[in-house]
């Protein structure tokens, strides 16, 4: 290979040299595009978390959203007002999400937020983790509440803009789905891998998928090995175990820093589609540097390339 090249140079000016390279590095594939993700469980607006109210909370969480360049976000446990609040503070992003109590307005939502600047939001859709996925506030096995998974199918207008204009379209695309698996079921957290796992093997149509969440079990667990287990359906990587810089605390849920370190746990998750590179994993810090905690989780960070 060496002598090749060597043989090439010798016949090409520099100015042809450089078009000739321009053109084999183009061959080559275009460069790969970087994406921010987040998920956020930013805890239900309870008036009796004072002094940790959402009231006290909510600008310090659009904050950190926009510090970190975020491309887009899963949050868990937001109420309707919340929602409201959040699209407010965060004037640059759209979202999709509906409450898990009657598919509308009701309940905590999993909405998705995600740059306008960037993505255009293609298909959307909600299940229900129950025996009924398509029935709004079904209760799935022994769950103690309403659990909803919110899909958004977003095209990249960064990686529109280098595609092949003949290029498959879903390519193009990323199906980025949210979810918060019930904190008490065990029965349901583990049904609700497999229903997930079958969803969003039938969803993605060729799309790589970005699934965040609060999962309510910790990395050792077989919930979380669900997912990232080879199978017929989908396989996803823990991009904690994949990254190639990791940074924070090795916990995300705190209760607004009453728990005991030793106490604390790892329950929120982003995994990707194996085709992602994880560049790096973050769990960000539990309060601002005033002390006001964000919420009784910790958000967690990404940056992927693909």
């Amino acid at each position: 290979m060496k002598s090749t090249f060597s043989f090439f140079r010798c016949l090409l000016s520099p100015l042809s040299l450089l078009a000739a390279l321009t053109i084999l590095s183009l061959s080559c594939g275009h460069p790969k595009k970087e994406l921010n993700i987040m998920t956020f469980n930013i805890r239900y607006d309870n008036p009796a978390d004072a002094p940790n109210a959402w009231t006290n909370r909510r600008e310090h969480v659009a904050r950190t959203i926009l510090r970190h360049n975020i491309d887009i976000v899963g949050f868990q446990e937001v109420l309707n007002g919340q929602l409201n609040d959040l699209k407010a503070l965060l004037p640059e992003y759209d979202c999709f999400g509906v409450g898990r109590t009657d598919g509308a307005e009701a309940g905590e939502y999993c909405p998705v937020f995600y740059k306008r600047s960037r993505f255009k939001l293609e298909d959307s859709a909600c299940f229900w983790l129950s025996e009924t996925p398509d029935a709004p506030g079904s209760k799935g096995w022994d769950a103690a509440c309403e659990r909803i998974v919110t899909c958004t199918r977003l095209s990249d207008a960064d990686a529109n803009a280098d595609a092949d204009a003949d290029a498959d379209a879903s390519r193009r695309q990323i199906l980025f789905v949210n979810t918060h698996l019930d904190h008490v079921g065990a029965v349901a957290r583990k049904e609700s891998v497999a229903l997930l796992l079958r969803k969003i093997g039938e969803m993605r149509k060729g799309a790589p998928v970005i699934l965040v969440g609060d999962f309510n079990a910790p990395p050792d667990n077989e919930i979380i090995s669900g997912f990232t287990r080879a199978s017929d359906t989908l396989r996803l990587t823990h991009v904690l175990q994949s990254a190639a810089l990791k940074t924070g605390a090795a916990w995300t849920f705190h209760a607004f820093g009453a728990l005991p370190e030793e106490q604390r746990s790892l329950i929120d998750y982003i995994f990707a589609d194996p085709q992602f590179e994880t560049l790096s994993h973050n769990v960000l810090p539990a309060s601002t540097d005033n002390g006001v905690f964000l919420s009784d989780h910790c958000a967690v960070s990404a940056r992927l390339k693909y």
